[in-house]
């Protein structure tokens, strides 16, 4: 009986461990089309008609302020209230300890007390800090350091240094940067003190390439948002989008990732080329507590030529995932846009429009949710 009992532990334990294999192999490509998704049209509040920031690069609400990060009039961060009105700036671009030498600032992320700006220099790969002052009808920031990112020696570089074009700070103090030089790897992590961890993340549709000849990934570029301690990556140039956890004692995770349309291009002088039937991905994303916003452009890559403007590519269209990546719903805006934000009440999405002028305007989530 003592026998039996040990072979049938056995079969169950090894039972047990296909389970879990096959559980991680979750995070293997997954297509979920959503071109034949029907988009339902969605009406907004215009707060702004003719809005002077048209460089926006990132909007972020904080402390019920909206950060707008841009190089427009010659500062690195306009600082108004919902409707637009000037609250403050930060530092213009410059070589003070404080100014950005950048033309484009990264919003790095806010202190758990929401009074500490973190911001990355992508030109110097270097992070500022500044102490926000909060009044009723002014916002202060008073620039306190500055630290250097510090990452590994690479062997064999074939060109360039490898840089990180973009930093984002997770809520356990971890750093999550994105990699735009080939180190075959997307993402590299980093310490509270800018140390090099590790890297992480393999390139999406790896199959269509040599990446022993690819140098340049910027192909795989695209928004990068972080929710308390994970990641979500989505990718410009072609519909893909991935979420990764970080555990605190500094594990990555891939929880998943998935294709939105099938990717067609070709690798051409140690690039990637996209063909013109190849559908445009995600420029913007707005993470909630249960939702995902996705500025999604959908259409073919050959607008770009046929129309003569990058505006051909600009997204009309969100889409609102869970936080599976599953999609839930597709909504029509009035007009092209880039970007969005949520408020941190996540009462609103706030979009600028930049089609036919740029202005701002918000629409309420629950009226998207009611709708899913």
């Amino acid at each position: 009986m003592k026998r039996i009992y040990t072979y049938i532990s056995s079969v169950l334990l090894v039972i047990t461990s296909f389970a879990c294999s096959s559980s991680q192999e979750q995070t293997k490509d997954v297509l979920v089309d959503i071109q034949p998704m029907l988009a339902t049209p969605l009406k907004g509040e215009i707060m702004e008609e003719y809005l002077m920031t048209p460089y926006t690069k990132q909007m972020k609400f904080i402390q019920s302020r909206l950060f707008h990060f841009t190089p427009a009039s010659g500062v690195s961060c306009l600082i108004t209230n919902e409707y637009t009105d000037t609250l403050g700036y930060l530092p213009p671009p410059g070589n003070g300890p404080g100014e950005f030498t950048s033309s484009w600032p990264d919003y790095t992320g806010i202190s758990s007390g929401k009074d500490t700006l973190y911001m990355y220099d992508t030109s110097i790969r270097t992070m500022r800090r500044y102490q926000l002052h909060f009044e009723t009808d002014k916002v202060n920031g008073t620039f306190i350091d500055k630290t250097k990112l510090k990452e590994k020696e690479q062997p064999n570089k074939q060109i360039l240094d490898w840089g990180i074009n973009r930093l984002k700070r997770l809520d356990n103090g971890y750093y999550v940067g994105f990699c735009d030089i080939a180190t075959q790897y997307t993402f590299a992590l980093f310490d509270s003190d800018l140390n090099e961890i590790t890297k992480f993340g393999e390139y999406p549709i790896k199959n269509m390439f040599d990446e022993d000849k690819l140098h340049f990934v910027s192909c795989f570029d695209g928004p990068l948002e972080i929710q308390g301690n994970s990641i979500y990556h989505a990718t410009r140039d072609f519909a893909y989008m991935a979420r990764y956890d970080v555990s605190d004692e500094g594990d990555v995770k891939l929880v998943w990732k998935k294709f939105y349309a099938k990717t067609k291009c070709h690798s051409s002088n140690n690039g990637i080329v996209f063909k013109s039937d190849n559908i445009q991905g995600f420029t913007s994303i707005a993470i909630g507590k249960e939702h995902i916003f996705a500025a999604y452009s959908g259409v073919e890559s050959g607008e770009l030529h046929r129309k003569r403007s990058g505006m051909a590519l600009y997204p009309r269209t969100i889409v609102v995932f869970d936080l599976q990546g599953n999609p839930l719903k597709k909504f029509q805006l009035e007009g092209r846009f880039v970007p969005i934000c949520l408020d941190e009440n996540e009462e609103y999405l706030y979009v600028q429009h930049d089609d036919p002028d740029t202005s701002l305007w918000r629409y309420k989530v629950a009226d998207m949710l009611r709708q899913i």
